[in-house]
């Protein structure tokens, strides 16, 4: 099995454990499509119009969410890779 597939399967089985888990981050949708907004924008920007600690805050938010649910699907894919090659194998 690719490894990609086995990330794809894992990301969509914890889907509903991802989204809860980005409510309690992020808040609600709003507040995702904040943060993203605040990612993309340039700092400066954000200091010329005063949000620069909003701006940092919503971006930390977002890479705090991104970077832990990576790291949650690692670890995942990490514990299971080990059946999923030796059920790859035929006997």
């Amino acid at each position: 099995m690719s490894p990609y597939a086995a990330y794809g399967g894992l990301a969509l089985v914890n889907l509903p454990i991802l989204l809860t888990y980005g409510k309690l981050i992020l808040g609600d949708f709003q507040g995702f499509l904040d943060s993203l907004a605040f990612w993309i924008k340039p700092d400066f920007m954000s200091w010329w119009d005063e949000k620069l600690f909003e701006d940092m805050w919503a971006s930390f938010r977002l890479w705090f969410f991104v970077a832990t649910c990576g790291a949650a699907l690692a670890a995942e894919y990490a514990i299971v890779s080990p059946y999923l090659l030796a059920a790859a194998v035929p006997q």
